[in-house]
């Protein structure tokens, strides 16, 4: 007997392979929902414990999600000029950490964030 077109289960692994892209294709949009979502997160929990002078520290808080071949990297960062200084202190100045605190906790956000986006997907 001749085997058929497409294998043993003949057209029937389209259906399969398709199914497969598509999960594939959710779970990589849930994934960059939930990093979207903890940076979001992050930036917010930063400004909160930000300092305030002048307000520029706090305005300046902000991130990024970037694709990597894996996975997601999630940049939270301060573009104000004086922003390492007050993070770290100075000399003259003790630390005042907001973006360290915030760091900590940002893997653990992101599982809930993803565990919650999954749940969606399922």
């Amino acid at each position: 007997m001749a085997a058929r077109a497409g294998g043993p289960y003949g057209r029937g692994n389209f259906r399969y392979t398709s199914y497969f892209k598509q999960r594939t294709a959710q779970i990589l949009d849930a994934q960059a929902r939930a990093a979207e979502r903890t940076g979001q997160w992050a930036a917010e929990q930063a400004r909160d414990l930000a300092p305030v002078d002048t307000g520029e520290l706090r305005a300046s808080i902000t991130y990024t999600v970037r694709r990597t071949a894996q996975s997601f990297a999630i940049v939270v960062y301060a573009g104000a000029a004086h922003a390492l200084y007050v993070e770290l202190g100075t000399v003259n100045m003790s630390a005042q950490p907001y973006l360290r605190p915030v760091l900590d906790q940002i893997g653990r956000q992101y599982q809930a964030f993803l565990t919650d986006e999954m749940r969606k997907v399922a």
